[in-house]
């Protein structure tokens, strides 16, 4: 274990520590990995948890540096290059999708700087604390849940000589001991939290920035790690930010970076008991204030159809373009897997109240799951082929991404579909299909279409439709209305050669077929030829639609 001439051992016990120096910066690293195919595509976001943490350890006197790890290697002369000088205190956030990248990112920063001290937060790391300590000695601490308050402490403790005994949230070690501090209770006000810093954005321009206007969550899906948040954490389990503070955000944010797209990160916009007073209240300001913004919200298909329509005009009104709906499934036996508070006959009815509200739906959608069965992946493919999702191929190749603290995974292990290792570095596809030939049509599926998704497109050329019969006038509309018909004839097209590709790939799987003759079928049909076509006519829209709204906003 390394041990450092300025940097104390940890002990628990009380010991006196005489401190060389005190921490005055941190540095917040993300790490991407670019060679994961199922992830990296996505680039750059911003990392709000990170934002957070910044703007509040800003608030208080420390010095932060957040930076953008991308590579596809991680070597001594990138490191290098990230950080010019020693660092002093690093915060790393670990992702299902990053944690091999994360570990050989803190190895690489102990070889250079070994008297740095280390940390490492973010969802995967929740309930391994102990185990990444044991198994990477390269990390001094593990920081479990919300961080702001942890890193400020640990930072507040390690520069007064104090040790980290009592210091909740904070998982460390005490000379070959590690000591387990318990869990940090949720932050209750979020409205006492500065704003996120937005410098990765600044870094890294987007068409639109992220809003977090609660956190936690009331649903209760197997697949996801909040309920052991839950747990963990305790009550409340969910915390809400005023109207009032998320408004005043968004418009500063308008006036200091002038965009007027955004994106709430709430699980479900309308979430808790007061959730609909709220929302509206949150549009009431926006709409107020004459805010001309575009919006896309996240919610669930039980929560769309417990609301009135005027709740969506209102939501139409204040620039809501975009409703994701996490419907999971077009089939009964998924949805119970997933847990999931509905049914199909509920999540059909939320895509349709969504659709007569004049507002573009977009759905979370899993395909395939360890005890997907023809028939459920039939009855999927025929769910989106029918509500008009079918051109989207991306949503037929999607499979069930396991996390370590997910209820399901007890299920799995029960049904030898995992492995009892199944822990913080497991991939999240490391689990078994109870159908062998499933799996099979899974691989051919994901074979039959390798460029990049259209879905985020479609979302866009979707809210753009949305803004453009709202505010365009009708000779305006008749420049960009052609566009549209095309991309919808193009859309129609492959709606119907992906179903027929689909329904052939599950007949030859089922009947054994072998992989020349899948092969074979995935070439004739040819579904990647879609993106260039797609990309081409979306891009007209794109343009078209981004001047008139820059138009009206000047």
């Amino acid at each position: 274990m390394h041990i450092k001439q300025n940097k104390p051992e940890f002990h628990p016990t009380g010991m006196e520590i005489i401190m060389i120096h005190k921490i005055q910066k941190v540095d917040l690293i993300a790490v991407i990995n670019n060679q994961d195919k199922n992830t990296g595509f996505l680039g750059v976001n911003e990392y709000m948890g990170l934002g957070y943490i910044k703007s509040y350890l800003t608030n208080n006197g420390i010095s932060v540096e957040t930076r953008i790890l991308q590579s596809t290697e991680i070597n001594p002369s990138q490191i290098k290059k990230l950080l010019t000088d020693p660092p002093e205190f690093i915060g790393l956030c670990m992702y299902s999708d990053n944690v091999q990248q994360v570990i050989e990112t803190a190895r690489q920063i102990r070889a250079l700087f070994p008297e740095t001290w280390i940390s490492v937060g973010g969802p995967q790391v929740n309930r391994f604390e102990k185990q990444i300590l044991c198994d990477h000695d390269m990390f001094d601490m593990v920081i479990s849940y919300e961080a702001e308050k942890t890193y400020l402490e640990i930072i507040q403790r390690i520069n007064r000589g104090d040790n980290l005994s009592g210091c909740c949230g904070v998982t460390c070690r005490d000379g070959d001991e590690i000591v387990r501090n318990p869990f940090r209770s949720p932050i209750e006000d979020l409205d006492s939290l500065p704003f996120p810093s937005r410098d990765i954005h600044e870094k890294y321009r987007q068409q639109y920035l992220y809003i977090t206007g609660s956190r936690g969550c009331l649903g209760g899906c197997s697949f996801c790690g909040e309920t052991s948040a839950k747990k963990d954490m305790g009550k409340p389990l969910i915390r809400q930010r005023s109207p009032h503070s998320i408004v005043n955000e968004i418009q500063e944010l308008i006036h200091k970076y002038h965009v007027h797209s955004f994106r709430f990160t709430d699980a479900t916009f309308e979430d808790g008991e007061s959730g609909r007073r709220r929302a509206e209240a949150i549009f009431d300001e926006i709409i107020d204030r004459n805010l001309k913004i575009s919006l896309h919200i996240f919610t669930r298909a039980e929560m769309v159809n417990e609301l009135p329509l005027s709740y969506y005009e209102k939501a139409k009104r204040a620039g809501v373009e975009c409703f994701y709906i996490g419907i999971e499934s077009g089939n009964s036996q998924d949805i119970k897997i997933y847990h999931k508070r509905t049914t199909k006959e509920k999540n059909i009815k939320a895509i349709q109240t969504i659709r007569n509200a004049g507002i573009h739906p977009c759905i979370g959608f899993i395909n395939f799951n360890p005890y997907s069965t023809m028939e459920s992946v039939k009855e999927n493919i025929d769910f989106l082929h029918t509500y008009g999702y079918g051109h989207v191929f991306y949503l037929a190749q999607t499979r069930l991404e396991l996390l370590p603290q997910s209820y399901l995974i007890q299920r799995l292990k029960k049904d030898n579909l995992i492995d009892n290792n199944f822990d913080y570095q497991s991939y999240f596809y490391d689990y078994r299909f109870q159908d062998p030939k499933c799996f099979q049509l899974y691989k051919t599926f994901k074979k039959a279409y390798t460029a990049s998704p259209i879905y985020y497109m479609d979302t866009l050329s979707g809210m753009n439709r949305v803004w453009a019969e709202n505010h365009l006038t009708n000779r305006s509309w008749n420049k960009v209305e052609k566009y549209f018909m095309h991309l919808e004839d193009l859309c129609r097209e492959y709606d119907e050669r992906n179903y027929q590709f689909a329904v052939k790939a599950m007949e030859l799987c089922s009947q054994g077929a072998s992989e020349q003759v899948l092969n074979e079928w995935i070439e004739e049909a040819n579904l990647n030829s879609i993106f260039d076509r797609y990309q081409e006519i979306y891009n007209l829209i794109n343009i078209r639609i981004t001047k008139e709204r820059i138009c009206q906003l000047t």
